[in-house]
């Protein structure tokens, strides 16, 4: 798909294949988190059993807000992040990429700390109410939304920070930070890059590394990684920064859509 944008630059969204090296099992199935919140989702269905007998108002809004909470932070985690899987979404110009973030989730985490907050607000009131006394044995559903209020923080940060690339013939210029400046990178300047866990580190000549938050770029944070490798790599290639670039990651064998997914 393609879109028209301001100026010579081209939107171009296209899915290339996912590579079949392990570069996405950090937030795979079977995760630690996945059986952290499961458990959280099995013991709020057996409080929502347990409220249809003997209701409270304020522990329902704990509930409902427990559960929210959740809901937010398992979109952003299993939706939001993971949906860029094998997506090269990229403005394209005749000698130059550009690759940014989805800095909108934000709003997911928004949602978490506010639901959050009125489920931890909830609780102390139903505490402090004498007639509220079943509440005290919900104390691990105020521990569900402090755990949900940190992981929403958590997203509200990383999006604001997300990086985004500019690629071309001289080198890769990046940005990341809700107010950082631009930095550029010469490609004989890039000594090495590592990605993972949604970081992607980056090592320069003079000894400096900086580590950008990739998590919620449009494009899948390993193509980005793999690109910047080999335009750091072989001098050659770097012709091919641009619109070339997409039909060169189509033919390739380990980008192809025929590529052995990892996930």
């Amino acid at each position: 798909m393609a879109a028209e944008t301001p100026g010579a630059m081209i939107r171009r969204e296209v899915f290339v294949g996912r590579s079949p090296v392990g570069t996405h099992h950090d937030s795979g199935p079977g995760s630690a988190a996945d059986w952290a919140y499961t458990g959280m989702a099995v013991l709020l269905a057996l409080t929502a059993v347990y409220l249809a007998f003997r209701g409270d108002l304020l522990v329902t809004v704990v509930f409902i807000a427990a559960g929210a909470s959740i809901a937010a932070v398992e979109i952003d985690r299993r939706r939001i992040r993971p949906s860029n899987r094998g997506l090269l979404d990229a403005l394209t110009g005749a000698d130059q990429l550009v690759f940014v973030s989805r800095r909108g989730a934000a709003r997911y985490g928004v949602l978490a700390v506010a639901s959050a907050l009125i489920g931890l607000g909830a609780f102390v009131l139903a505490v402090a109410t004498p007639t509220a006394s079943p509440v005290r044995g919900f104390a691990l559903f105020a521990l569900t939304s402090v755990l949900a209020l940190v992981q929403g923080v958590r997203i509200i940060r990383a999006s604001a920070t997300a990086a985004q690339f500019r690629l071309d013939r001289a080198g890769v210029a990046f940005r990341s930070g809700a107010r950082g400046g631009e930095e550029s990178v010469r490609w004989d300047d890039l000594r090495g890059l590592e990605y993972r866990r949604e970081r992607l580190s980056i090592r320069m000549a003079d000894g400096r590394v900086r580590t950008l938050q990739v998590g919620y770029l449009l494009s899948d944070p390993a193509i980005v990684a793999e690109m910047l490798s080999r335009f750091a790599d072989d001098p050659g290639s770097r012709a091919l920064v641009g619109e070339r670039v997409l039909h060169a990651l189509g033919a390739s064998p380990r980008w192809g859509v025929g590529a052995t997914s990892d996930s």
